[in-house]
């Protein structure tokens, strides 16, 4: 609810989205195969752009952020332009099955 911008995927439920708030940028950057938004290249400089124009941007994955989501790559390209961040992993569905 307090974001300004929110990057989001595929995987994000639409019921999610609508929870921000009405005057929250919501732009969407999700890929799948053969079929990609726009490159990583674009997200990451995205990234910053909206970074340098609101206070709180949030970049929402869907899944594991650890796993094949390109989390690195993003975060390795915020810490070199000098961007704070902070990384909130959800629960992944490796872990949330019963045992």
């Amino acid at each position: 609810k307090e974001a300004d911008c929110i990057l989001y995927d595929r995987l994000i439920p639409a019921e999610l989205l609508k929870q921000a708030d009405r005057n929250c940028e919501t732009i969407y950057v999700g890929k799948a195969d053969h079929m990609h938004t726009m490159k990583q290249s674009q997200i990451n400089e995205l990234l910053v752009e909206k970074a340098m124009e609101y206070r709180h941007v949030v970049r929402l994955k869907g899944g594991d952020i650890s796993l094949l989501a390109r989390t690195q790559e993003e975060v390795s390209y915020l810490k070199g332009k000098g961007i704070p961040y902070e990384l909130i992993s959800g629960i992944s569905s490796c872990m949330a099955g019963p045992v």
